[in-house]
């Protein structure tokens, strides 16, 4: 149990038993030995939660202890949802760390995969590929040259029509 909720036990309970300092183990309260009890009270008397009325056995709690039972209280609840949310985080991060032992091989395995492709396909599919593409331009002007052959010579080749001779003479040699 820490400090501060050992604190809030005896100032509760200084406030619920008639502000009497207590001479007998059994009566005091839970989980708190009587020579802590004893140095809580001193702690507290110094910060001016409680004050001794009279003798010593007496003692009544102030206004200030009151305003810090209740900030005593909030910050325990503050340090309880603390802990909850930092036991919920350190749980979330160790079901997201299982994952990533589980899925890092698969991953750097596809990765090694992608970056030998990559290698291959920029240092040795690159320079097969541009020996193809210069092969296929070299076809493509030589066809472009047989094709302007062809045409010269179907423009430059003369037939029998082209001689101006008309049908009618063509008939009649012919016969």
């Amino acid at each position: 149990m820490e400090e501060k909720e050992k604190q809030l036990i005896v100032l509760i309970f200084i406030k619920e038993n008639n502000f009497r300092l207590i001479d007998e183990t059994k009566f005091l309260p839970k989980n708190i030995g009587f020579t802590e009890y004893l140095n809580i009270i001193e702690y507290l008397e110094g910060k001016k939660y409680v004050e001794s009325i009279g003798n010593d056995n007496l003692f009544t709690i102030t206004e200030l202890g009151i305003l810090n039972i209740e900030l005593i209280q909030l910050k325990l609840k503050e340090e309880k949802y603390d802990k909850l949310a930092e036991r919920t985080k350190l749980h979330n991060e160790s079901i997201v760390s299982g994952w990533n032992r589980k899925t890092f091989w698969t991953v750097f395995i596809f990765g090694l995969l992608g970056g030998i492709y990559g290698f291959y396909d920029l240092f040795i599919k690159v320079p097969i590929v541009e020996k193809e593409l210069k092969q296929i331009k070299l076809d493509i002007l030589e066809n472009k040259r047989t094709t302007k052959e062809l045409r010269t010579l179907v423009l430059s080749r003369k037939n029998i029509d082209s001689l101006n001779h008309s049908n009618s003479e063509l008939n009649n040699n012919s016969e």
